[in-house]
């Protein structure tokens, strides 16, 4: 079973997905440095 998605469909998810990635991005190094894994606030506060 294919389901077909038409191209234009797929570049507009791919610029959500991406412009939401940058968004979260942004928040998180605005908040702290950047780590890698990010923690949890909740865990970093233990």
């Amino acid at each position: 079973m294919n389901i077909v998605i038409p191209g234009w469909l797929a570049v507009l998810i791919i610029l959500i997905c991406a412009s939401k990635v940058i968004q979260l991005q942004a928040g998180w190094t605005a908040e702290q440095p950047i780590q890698y894994p990010a923690p949890h606030p909740a865990a970093a506060g233990r």
